[in-house]
């Protein structure tokens, strides 16, 4: 398969494309970091609830 032929500028060939795969990296960027952001506000809230809930059903079964 050839991806660009012989002889051509292949700087040419690109037009717009690499410039379009540039912005759309960025945008997925900002859609990861967006979803990390919630993901890590979420956390944020439940942790506490989640550790005491923890620490209260181990203690009835903690063999001393």
């Amino acid at each position: 398969m050839v991806l660009s032929p012989g002889g051509v500028d292949t700087e040419g060939m690109q037009g717009d494309g690499a410039v379009s795969l540039i912005r759309s990296l960025i945008v997925m960027l900002g859609v990861i970091a967006t979803a990390g952001a919630l993901l890590l506000i979420s956390a944020r809230r439940s942790y506490p609830r989640d550790v005491a809930t923890a620490i209260a059903s181990e203690a009835p079964t903690a063999r001393n």
